[in-house]
Protein backbone atom coordinates (compact mmCIF):
# COMPACT_ATOMS: atom_id res chain seq x y z
CA UNK A 1 0.00 0.00 0.00
CA UNK A 2 1.40 3.59 -0.92
CA UNK A 3 2.07 5.87 1.78
CA UNK A 4 1.48 9.78 1.44
CA UNK A 5 4.45 11.95 2.81
CA UNK A 6 2.24 13.93 5.08
CA UNK A 7 1.38 12.69 8.32
CA UNK A 8 1.79 13.68 12.27
CA UNK A 9 2.63 11.41 15.32
CA UNK A 10 3.02 12.08 18.84
CA UNK A 11 4.32 9.46 21.97
CA UNK A 12 4.38 10.04 25.47
CA UNK A 13 6.46 8.22 28.24
CA UNK A 14 6.28 8.57 31.80
CA UNK A 15 9.37 8.80 33.83
CA UNK A 16 10.55 9.66 37.38
CA UNK A 17 8.52 13.46 38.40
CA UNK A 18 7.64 14.03 34.48
CA UNK A 19 7.03 13.13 30.92
CA UNK A 20 8.97 13.05 27.81
CA UNK A 21 7.06 13.88 24.51
CA UNK A 22 8.12 13.34 21.19
CA UNK A 23 6.16 14.89 17.99
CA UNK A 24 7.31 14.47 14.68
CA UNK A 25 5.74 15.92 11.73
CA UNK A 26 6.35 15.09 7.86
CA UNK A 27 5.99 17.01 4.30
CA UNK A 28 6.44 16.17 0.90
CA UNK A 29 9.89 16.66 -0.79
CA UNK A 30 12.26 15.18 -2.90
CA UNK A 31 14.62 13.84 -0.51
CA UNK A 32 14.69 12.57 3.58
CA UNK A 33 15.46 16.02 5.46
CA UNK A 34 15.41 16.08 8.92
CA UNK A 35 15.18 18.86 11.78
CA UNK A 36 15.38 17.82 15.34
CA UNK A 37 14.63 20.72 18.36
CA UNK A 38 15.34 19.39 21.54
CA UNK A 39 16.19 21.05 24.74
CA UNK A 40 19.75 22.27 24.80
CA UNK A 41 20.68 19.88 27.88
CA UNK A 42 19.33 17.22 25.12
CA UNK A 43 21.41 18.65 21.96
CA UNK A 44 23.60 15.42 22.47
CA UNK A 45 20.70 12.97 21.32
CA UNK A 46 20.05 14.75 18.07
CA UNK A 47 21.86 12.52 15.75
CA UNK A 48 20.66 9.47 16.93
CA UNK A 49 17.27 10.74 16.40
CA UNK A 50 17.66 11.61 13.06
CA UNK A 51 19.29 8.00 12.59
CA UNK A 52 15.80 6.70 13.53
CA UNK A 53 13.59 8.95 11.42
CA UNK A 54 16.27 7.88 8.25
CA UNK A 55 15.76 4.27 9.05
CA UNK A 56 12.30 4.26 9.07
CA UNK A 57 11.44 6.68 5.87
CA UNK A 58 12.73 7.23 2.19
CA UNK A 59 11.22 10.71 1.93
CA UNK A 60 9.62 13.76 3.33
CA UNK A 61 10.52 16.29 5.81
CA UNK A 62 10.37 15.43 8.83
CA UNK A 63 10.32 18.66 11.97
CA UNK A 64 10.51 16.44 14.91
CA UNK A 65 10.43 17.92 18.72
CA UNK A 66 10.91 16.63 21.67
CA UNK A 67 10.01 18.33 25.55
CA UNK A 68 11.02 17.02 28.72
CA UNK A 69 8.41 18.18 31.22
CA UNK A 70 9.12 17.69 35.02
CA UNK A 71 6.95 18.64 37.70
CA UNK A 72 8.01 21.82 39.83
CA UNK A 73 8.93 19.52 43.26
CA UNK A 74 11.35 17.19 40.60
CA UNK A 75 12.48 20.42 38.72
CA UNK A 76 14.12 22.57 41.38
CA UNK A 77 16.33 20.95 44.57
CA UNK A 78 17.37 22.69 47.42
CA UNK A 79 20.92 23.95 47.92
CA UNK A 80 22.35 24.41 51.31
CA UNK A 81 26.29 26.16 51.07
CA UNK A 82 27.52 24.67 54.55
CA UNK A 83 31.39 25.80 53.78
CA UNK A 84 29.89 30.00 53.32
CA UNK A 85 27.61 29.17 56.59
CA UNK A 86 30.38 28.43 58.52
CA UNK A 87 32.24 31.32 57.42
CA UNK A 88 29.19 33.07 58.18
CA UNK A 89 28.85 32.11 61.41
CA UNK A 90 32.80 32.60 62.46
CA UNK A 91 32.47 36.29 61.11
CA UNK A 92 29.92 37.17 62.89
CA UNK A 93 31.16 35.50 65.51
CA UNK A 94 33.94 37.36 65.86
CA UNK A 95 32.93 40.64 65.19
CA UNK A 96 30.67 40.90 68.24
CA UNK A 97 33.35 40.12 70.14
CA UNK A 98 35.71 42.62 69.12
CA UNK A 99 32.87 45.11 68.76
CA UNK A 100 31.76 44.35 72.65
CA UNK A 101 28.29 43.49 71.57
CA UNK A 102 28.13 39.83 71.92
CA UNK A 103 27.29 37.41 69.51
CA UNK A 104 23.97 36.24 68.72
CA UNK A 105 24.08 34.63 65.61
CA UNK A 106 21.49 31.84 65.15
CA UNK A 107 19.86 30.24 62.01
CA UNK A 108 17.38 33.09 61.02
CA UNK A 109 20.53 35.27 60.47
CA UNK A 110 22.18 33.03 58.49
CA UNK A 111 19.19 32.39 56.50
CA UNK A 112 19.01 36.13 55.36
CA UNK A 113 22.22 35.79 53.33
CA UNK A 114 20.59 33.77 50.08
CA UNK A 115 23.33 32.39 49.03
CA UNK A 116 23.07 30.43 52.04
CA UNK A 117 20.26 28.63 50.92
CA UNK A 118 19.02 28.44 47.25
CA UNK A 119 16.53 26.78 44.87
CA UNK A 120 18.22 25.49 41.48
CA UNK A 121 17.31 23.70 38.41
CA UNK A 122 17.53 20.40 38.24
CA UNK A 123 19.84 19.76 35.21
CA UNK A 124 18.48 15.77 33.84
CA UNK A 125 21.45 14.34 31.91
CA UNK A 126 20.22 13.25 28.06
CA UNK A 127 22.55 10.13 28.60
CA UNK A 128 20.03 9.21 31.93
CA UNK A 129 16.79 9.90 29.60
CA UNK A 130 17.70 8.55 26.13
CA UNK A 131 16.14 5.47 26.58
CA UNK A 132 12.13 7.11 27.62
CA UNK A 133 12.84 9.84 24.79
CA UNK A 134 13.26 6.56 22.43
CA UNK A 135 10.65 4.66 23.67
CA UNK A 136 8.37 8.35 23.18
CA UNK A 137 10.02 8.36 19.48
CA UNK A 138 9.07 4.93 18.44
CA UNK A 139 5.23 5.48 19.74
CA UNK A 140 5.78 8.88 17.23
CA UNK A 141 6.76 7.18 14.47
CA UNK A 142 4.30 4.33 14.30
CA UNK A 143 1.69 7.02 14.92
CA UNK A 144 3.06 9.02 12.21
CA UNK A 145 3.42 5.84 9.91
CA UNK A 146 -0.35 5.03 10.50
CA UNK A 147 -1.43 8.63 9.55
CA UNK A 148 0.28 8.51 6.15
CA UNK A 149 -0.67 4.87 5.28
CA UNK A 150 -4.25 6.24 5.95
CA UNK A 151 -3.51 8.88 3.69
CA UNK A 152 -2.04 7.18 1.30
CA UNK A 153 -4.94 4.64 1.06
CA UNK A 154 -7.37 7.43 0.34
CA UNK A 155 -4.80 9.24 -1.79
CA UNK A 156 -4.29 5.73 -3.98
CA UNK A 157 -8.09 5.10 -4.41
CA UNK A 158 -8.40 8.48 -5.99
CA UNK A 159 -5.34 7.94 -8.74
CA UNK A 160 -6.98 4.46 -9.06
CA UNK A 161 -9.76 6.50 -10.40
CA UNK A 162 -8.05 8.72 -12.35
CA UNK A 163 -6.21 6.05 -14.14
CA UNK A 164 -9.38 4.11 -14.98
CA UNK A 165 -10.65 7.54 -16.88
CA UNK A 166 -7.54 8.00 -18.92
CA UNK A 167 -8.12 3.73 -19.94
CA UNK A 168 -11.41 4.72 -20.90
CA UNK A 169 -10.40 8.03 -22.91
CA UNK A 170 -7.54 5.62 -24.57
CA UNK A 171 -10.24 3.20 -25.40
CA UNK A 172 -11.93 5.77 -27.38
CA UNK A 173 -8.95 6.77 -28.67
CA UNK A 174 -8.36 2.78 -30.06
CA UNK A 175 -12.51 2.47 -31.60
CA UNK A 176 -11.95 5.99 -33.38
CA UNK A 177 -8.69 5.14 -34.97
CA UNK A 178 -9.78 2.61 -37.99
CA UNK A 179 -12.35 4.86 -39.46
CA UNK A 180 -9.95 7.55 -39.71
CA UNK A 181 -8.26 6.07 -43.02
CA UNK A 182 -11.51 5.41 -44.20
CA UNK A 183 -12.67 9.47 -43.95
CA UNK A 184 -8.96 10.15 -45.02
CA UNK A 185 -9.78 8.20 -48.26
CA UNK A 186 -13.15 9.71 -48.54
CA UNK A 187 -11.98 13.24 -48.26
CA UNK A 188 -9.44 12.87 -50.44
CA UNK A 189 -11.35 11.28 -53.22
CA UNK A 190 -13.17 14.43 -53.06
CA UNK A 191 -10.68 16.85 -52.94
CA UNK A 192 -9.64 15.02 -56.21
CA UNK A 193 -13.03 15.41 -57.60
CA UNK A 194 -13.33 19.09 -56.98
CA UNK A 195 -10.50 19.60 -58.11
CA UNK A 196 -10.51 17.74 -61.49
CA UNK A 197 -13.87 16.65 -62.24
CA UNK A 198 -14.64 13.44 -63.84
CA UNK A 199 -10.91 12.66 -64.50
CA UNK A 200 -10.75 8.84 -63.53
CA UNK A 201 -8.62 8.11 -60.41
CA UNK A 202 -6.04 5.81 -60.14
CA UNK A 203 -6.95 3.13 -57.53
CA UNK A 204 -3.41 2.08 -57.15
CA UNK A 205 -1.93 5.93 -56.29
CA UNK A 206 -5.09 6.40 -54.09
CA UNK A 207 -4.24 3.65 -51.91
CA UNK A 208 -0.60 4.28 -52.00
CA UNK A 209 -1.42 7.80 -50.22
CA UNK A 210 -3.87 6.17 -47.70
CA UNK A 211 -0.67 4.07 -47.07
CA UNK A 212 1.57 6.91 -46.77
CA UNK A 213 -1.24 8.12 -44.14
CA UNK A 214 -1.62 5.48 -42.24
CA UNK A 215 2.44 4.68 -41.96
CA UNK A 216 2.56 9.11 -40.47
CA UNK A 217 -0.61 8.34 -38.04
CA UNK A 218 -0.07 5.05 -37.07
CA UNK A 219 0.26 5.28 -32.92
CA UNK A 220 0.39 1.10 -32.34
CA UNK A 221 3.65 1.42 -30.39
CA UNK A 222 2.37 4.61 -28.58
CA UNK A 223 -1.24 3.40 -27.62
CA UNK A 224 0.78 -0.13 -26.65
CA UNK A 225 3.03 1.65 -24.28
CA UNK A 226 0.43 3.52 -22.72
CA UNK A 227 -1.26 0.73 -21.57
CA UNK A 228 2.08 -0.96 -20.11
CA UNK A 229 2.71 2.12 -18.10
CA UNK A 230 -0.80 2.34 -17.19
CA UNK A 231 -0.74 -1.33 -16.35
CA UNK A 232 2.49 -0.65 -14.21
CA UNK A 233 0.98 2.41 -12.51
CA UNK A 234 -1.71 0.33 -11.13
CA UNK A 235 0.87 -2.18 -10.00
CA UNK A 236 2.70 0.22 -8.26
CA UNK A 237 -0.03 1.85 -6.03
CA UNK A 238 -0.55 -1.97 -4.64
CA UNK A 239 3.04 -2.21 -3.63
CA UNK A 240 4.56 -2.06 -0.41
CA UNK A 241 7.49 -0.06 -0.97
CA UNK A 242 8.42 3.48 -1.67
CA UNK A 243 7.25 4.25 -4.91
CA UNK A 244 7.20 7.83 -5.51
CA UNK A 245 10.41 7.99 -7.89
CA UNK A 246 8.47 5.37 -9.90
CA UNK A 247 5.36 6.67 -10.40
CA UNK A 248 6.68 9.98 -11.23
CA UNK A 249 8.96 8.45 -14.28
CA UNK A 250 5.65 7.04 -15.84
CA UNK A 251 4.05 9.86 -15.63
CA UNK A 252 6.25 11.65 -17.61
CA UNK A 253 6.41 8.36 -20.08
CA UNK A 254 2.91 8.91 -20.58
CA UNK A 255 2.64 12.13 -21.16
CA UNK A 256 5.52 11.81 -24.43
CA UNK A 257 3.68 8.77 -25.72
CA UNK A 258 0.05 10.82 -25.43
CA UNK A 259 2.16 14.33 -26.93
CA UNK A 260 3.46 11.64 -29.81
CA UNK A 261 -0.13 10.82 -30.62
CA UNK A 262 -1.48 14.25 -30.33
CA UNK A 263 1.29 15.39 -33.38
CA UNK A 264 0.62 11.75 -35.73
CA UNK A 265 -3.03 11.91 -35.71
CA UNK A 266 -4.45 15.17 -36.76
CA UNK A 267 -8.30 14.59 -35.79
CA UNK A 268 -10.60 16.91 -33.86
CA UNK A 269 -12.26 14.26 -31.33
CA UNK A 270 -8.60 12.24 -31.03
CA UNK A 271 -7.49 15.69 -29.96
CA UNK A 272 -9.94 16.47 -27.42
CA UNK A 273 -9.43 13.43 -26.03
CA UNK A 274 -5.63 13.66 -26.02
CA UNK A 275 -6.21 17.08 -23.78
CA UNK A 276 -8.53 15.37 -21.34
CA UNK A 277 -5.98 12.60 -20.84
CA UNK A 278 -3.02 15.44 -20.51
CA UNK A 279 -5.21 17.23 -17.89
CA UNK A 280 -5.76 13.72 -16.02
CA UNK A 281 -2.38 13.04 -15.84
CA UNK A 282 -1.43 16.69 -14.38
CA UNK A 283 -3.79 16.30 -11.73
CA UNK A 284 -2.26 12.84 -10.83
CA UNK A 285 1.53 14.11 -10.61
CA UNK A 286 0.17 16.80 -8.37
CA UNK A 287 -1.24 14.06 -5.93
CA UNK A 288 1.29 11.54 -6.63
CA UNK A 289 4.38 14.29 -5.96
CA UNK A 290 3.05 13.39 -2.37
CA UNK A 291 3.75 9.54 -2.25
CA UNK A 292 6.61 8.52 -0.73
Amino acid sequence: MIRSMTGYGRGEVQVSGGACVVEVRSLNHRYCEIAVKTPRSFAAVENRIREIIRSRFSRGRFDAHVSVDFTASSSRRLVVDHALARQLYTALTELGRELGIGSQVNLATLMELREIVRLEENEHQSEDLWPAIQEALEIALANLQHTRLSEGEALGRDLLQRVQLIEDWQAQIESRLPSLLIEYRQKLEGRISRLFGDLEIDPARLAQEVVFYAERSDVTEEMTRLHTHLAEFKRLLHATEPVGRKLDFLLQEMNREINTTSSKVADSEIAALVIDIKSELERIREQAQNIE
